[in-house]
């Protein structure tokens, strides 16, 4: 019996796999301006559901989608054919959109986005995708007031990306990863909205309307746009390109030049750059700016600094000094917070930010970041020797005097407000 019983199920199971194999069909839109939940209009006799293959190629016909739709691939290549309605379409593979308008909810898996200049597509509502998407579409991507692009998954753009609208602008939200690695430019005259990572590897990127980071933005070219244009940085901006910024522009986030090492550029069409994130610096060796070394270049006139500094040794690097910051005119503001490792000390010119590493200091307030813990005491640990120059205030430990050389112990005390003006042969 158990054995009789054991044999009707696999029939049973066999039975359901051969049924639902030959229950995939493909489904071809024969009809004209009609509703998706009608038979009539299919080459197949039914209304397409899980695992039936679509195509829409038929052009000037508005298609209600009337119920909601659950297809196992979808290819929409209707010219000037709008998917209407309140319902939405879920495609569990792929989708190829070669030619069409959609005015619908769509939720997709993986999407081919085809390359045909000539060939419009529009979108007016939500579309998801959840996989992969191939965009070779060389044109004018249209996303219409209401619509958005929404990529959840993998975005692989081969061509230019180029993304705008005829009037009030949708939206294109990036929570995946978002890969331009290939010829062309991108273009967007849309607001974009990023939390998860977008790679701009190569071209020029032109944001025309605003662009709010959240994520993850790497720039290896350039990005401009128009001054008007708001950019926010709340997440990671790196790379090795050119980022041209609004008037007088506060620049937030984590700043992380490279990939790591490399250089990050700045300009505005004003005068001043202000660094109120995080500064992430990355020295790997002695081999120059955006090379051996992290490094921020502000073309415009004036940078402001401010927030916090944290640099990272990645290498062995030698007794030196590394220009981290430079703007064409001036360098001003210090930053709240620096992280430095041992043995690096900071120095300022007119124009440069730079770290010294090596047994060199340059002036000190004992009330800046220096301090820690008791406003009193500094920690010079790092420090071995130094020549000093200038009237210094004896405190209970220290054991100084002006243009002597002394050995310094880990931990010294001076009278609250004094100042150290300490120099150290060949350093700045």
């Amino acid at each position: 019996m158990l054995q009789t019983r054991l044999y009707t199920i696999g029939i049973f199971i066999f039975f359901c796999a051969v049924t639902t194999t030959v229950s995939a069909v493909t489904c071809t839109w024969i009809g004209g301006n009609s509703n998706w939940n009608n038979p009539a209009n299919w080459s197949c006799g039914l209304v397409p559901g899980i695992g039936d293959r679509v195509t829409i190629s038929t052009d000037n016909v508005d298609i209600t989608v009337d119920i909601e739709v659950m297809v196992d691939t979808f290819l929409f290549d209707g010219n000037n054919t709008r998917l209407i309605g309140t319902n939405s379409i879920s495609v569990l593979k792929e989708m190829t959109w070669q030619f069409g308008i959609i005015e619908v909810d769509i939720i997709i898996e993986d999407l081919l986005i085809e390359d045909n200049t000539f060939q419009s597509k529009y979108l007016y509502d939500t579309l998801t995708i959840n996989g992969d998407c191939q965009y070779n579409f060389t044109g004018w991507l249209w996303i219409q007031e209401g619509g958005v692009f929404i990529n959840n998954g993998h975005l692989q753009s081969d061509g230019s990306f180029a993304i705008n609208s005829q009037g009030p602008r949708g939206r294109f939200i990036n929570y995946g990863t978002f890969v331009k690695d290939s010829t062309g430019t991108s273009n967007s005259w849309i607001p974009i909205t990023n939390y998860g990572t977008m790679n701009f590897l190569t071209g020029n990127f032109s944001r025309n309307e605003d662009f709010i980071n959240h994520g993850t933005l790497r720039i290896d070219e350039s990005m401009n746009g128009y001054i008007f244009s708001e950019f926010q940085n709340h997440g990671v901006l790196s790379g090795n390109g050119l980022i041209t910024l609004p008037i007088n522009y506060n620049l937030d986030g984590i700043i992380a030049p490279g990939v790591s090492p490399g250089q990050l550029s700045f300009s505005n069409s004003s005068s001043v750059v202000n660094l109120g994130g995080e500064i992430q610096i990355e020295i790997q060796s002695a081999m120059g700016p955006g090379v051996g070394h992290d490094h921020i270049n502000v073309i415009s006139p004036h940078v402001v600094l401010g927030g916090t500094l944290t640099v990272v040794e990645t290498g062995a690097i030698p007794d030196g000094v590394y220009t981290i910051i430079q703007a064409n005119e001036s360098c001003t503001g210090t930053f709240d917070t620096i992280n430095l490792p041992l043995g690096y000390s900071i120095n300022y010119t007119d124009t440069e930010f730079q770290l010294v590493k090596g047994d060199c200091i340059g002036d000190i307030d004992l009330n800046d970041a220096y301090l820690a813990g008791d406003p009193h005491q500094s920690d010079f640990h790092a420090l071995q020797v130094l020549t000093a120059r200038g009237t210094v205030t004896d405190g209970e430990n220290l054991q100084f005097k002006a243009d002597s050389t002394v050995e310094l112990i880990s931990e010294f005390t001076v009278e609250l407000g004094a100042s150290l003006l300490i120099s150290i042969d060949d350093c700045p």
